[in-house]
């Protein structure tokens, strides 16, 4: 049975060559309305194209994979009622190379594949959580050290309600990071002190690690 969209959908889902901001509360059938654009894209009678030209973004890993899964039923129910059909045959197989990914996932494939054009080193890691928040508290503090510079070459700003107001927001932001910071030190302390106490015995035998008796011969 066909979905019966809404006239404000269907518009979503028929229009082409322009830019779409769709706002919708949650559950109200986004995602639905893009598998139904992208099919329409793909089936398009006249201009059809393959999913591979197409870059679908969303915020989690867990949304992109219900994405590009509703999309590959789409496409197996479209082939059972066209199964002659070489083009929906083609995007069932080239559905596994889309870019249907996170916002990171897709930076993380231009890089890989294009660090050449864009001049950046292939060999990355993603930074944890510690790592972040020094960053994070780096740039604040370079942000703080410009607005310190300004304020002493216009001194009328210290007396803006604007200037002001950026300030204290800065503020709280850096002792945000900061108890971040002291939270996350005082966790990886105590992570530490804990795998200290762990006996070394015990940590051989899960590593694998076995007395030998060539060692304990003493005879050399």
């Amino acid at each position: 049975m066909a979905v019966k969209w809404t006239a404000e959908q269907q518009k979503v889902i028929d229009a082409r060559d322009r830019n779409l901001l769709v706002s919708a509360a949650a559950g109200s059938g986004k995602t639905a309305v893009l598998v139904e654009r992208i099919l329409a894209m793909v089936k398009d009678p006249v201009h059809p194209i393959d999913i591979d030209q197409l870059l679908v973004v969303t915020f989690t890993r867990a949304a992109a994979g219900e994405m590009k899964e509703r999309i590959g039923r789409a496409l197996q129910q479209s082939l059972a009622e066209n199964p002659e059909n070489e083009h929906l045959q083609r995007q069932q197989t080239l559905l596994h190379h889309a870019q249907i990914s996170t916002i990171h996932g897709f930076c993380s494939y231009v890089i890989k594949n294009y660090f050449q054009m864009i001049d950046l080193d292939p060999v990355y890691r993603m930074a944890d959580e510690g790592e972040i928040r020094l960053m994070k508290s780096d740039v604040i503090q370079k942000v703080m050290d410009e607005i310190s510079d300004i304020s002493g070459k216009y001194p009328e700003l210290k007396e803006d309600r604007g200037y002001v107001k950026c300030l204290d927001a800065v503020e709280s932001y850096k002792k945000m990071v900061r108890t971040s910071r002291l939270i996350y030190n005082d966790i990886v302390t105590k992570y530490n002190q804990a795998i200290r106490m762990v006996p070394t015995c015990l940590v051989a035998g899960i590593l694998g690690f076995h007395k030998r008796e060539y060692l304990e011969s003493g005879e050399y």
